[in-house]
């Protein structure tokens, strides 16, 4: 049953065009709104707090952000075809940099959100890495096997090598210490053991840190970029100027810190511009410091 998740997955993905995508994916979103009354308040309201919107645009903007996102997660079907038919809808922002900076014999840590055409991110990386890099994309594994292995043979079909984020940390860094590529996803809510508890539009949430102990570990590059939607259905693959690790100064701890506020500020400021792209049903703030971390955190507030 599995292969036949796997083989079907693929059968689909070599077949179905862009814009039949854009529209089921985008018919599910509209659908979703529609049916999911809690998910439409909890988006609604956290741009209202978040942003300052008011009610109307609010509701436009999580209107659009459910539009945005299950087109998103039907575009995963696209993957096998990433290869021939990306390129020419894609606009790179400084793409020589990009270059030079992919081309360098040095490990990256790639850092993207829930945000634009997520999926498509590491198809279209995987055009401009050097063919030299092996390039992993840690993901959390669907409860059910069955979208799980289709799930994992649509990635895969860009030459990727999908990590599951339970077991992620001894197979990535082994990978980063031989200059590999290892992408993550860095703005969902998290365990409390697993986070560093920053300000993320104006309130305390979990960030990841995992990503950055690994950069730091390997002595990586750490490279934020994100797949924007544009008009007339094409796309924009826009990055940051990598943040090395090997000049950042401190301890083990501060250079994780370091590492993870950067990561945490780009994809803030990315959500800012453009906030109906990005996963707004998500409870990112769920987690909350407490005992201990929560009077420190006051502590520290209170002497900045």
């Amino acid at each position: 049953m599995f292969d036949f998740a796997s083989e079907s997955a693929l059968f689909i993905g070599n077949r179905i065009g862009f814009s039949t995508v854009r529209r089921c994916g985008r018919g599910l979103g509209t659908l979703l709104w529609h049916i999911l009354p809690d998910r439409r308040k909890l988006a609604v309201e956290s741009i209202q707090k978040r942003l300052g919107a008011g009610r109307r645009q609010a509701e436009a903007i999580a209107r659009e952000s459910f539009k945005s996102n299950c087109q998103s997660f039907a575009e995963i079907l696209l993957n096998p075809r990433l290869k021939d038919s990306l390129p020419p809808l894609t606009d790179i922002d400084n793409a020589e940099q990009l270059a030079r900076v992919l081309a360098l014999p040095r490990p990256i840590v790639g850092i993207t959100a829930h945000l634009g055409a997520w999926e498509m991110l590491t198809g279209c990386l995987s055009q401009h890495a050097h063919c030299g890099k092996e390039q992993l994309v840690v993901t959390r594994r669907q409860k059910n096997m069955f979208f799980q292995k289709a799930i994992v043979a649509l990635r895969s079909a860009n030459n990727l090598r999908i990590v599951d984020h339970r077991n992620a940390a001894r197979p990535v860094l082994k990978a980063l210490k031989n200059n590999a590529i290892a992408c993550f996803l860095a703005d969902h809510n998290c365990s409390e053991a697993e986070a560093l508890f920053l300000p993320f539009l104006g309130k305390t949430a979990a960030v990841n840190r995992g990503p950055a102990i690994l950069a730091v570990r390997a002595k990586a590059l750490v490279l934020p970029a994100f797949m924007i939607r544009a008009p007339n259905g094409r796309f924009r693959f826009h990055h940051l100027p990598p943040l090395d690790t090997t000049e950042l100064e401190g301890t083990a701890d501060e250079r994780v810190e370091a590492v993870t506020r950067y990561y945490n500020s780009a994809i803030e400021s990315m959500v800012k511009k453009y906030p109906e792209q990005w996963f707004w049903m998500h409870k990112r703030w769920k987690t909350q410091p407490s005992g201990s971390r929560r009077v420190q955190m006051e502590k520290n507030q209170g002497t900045e």
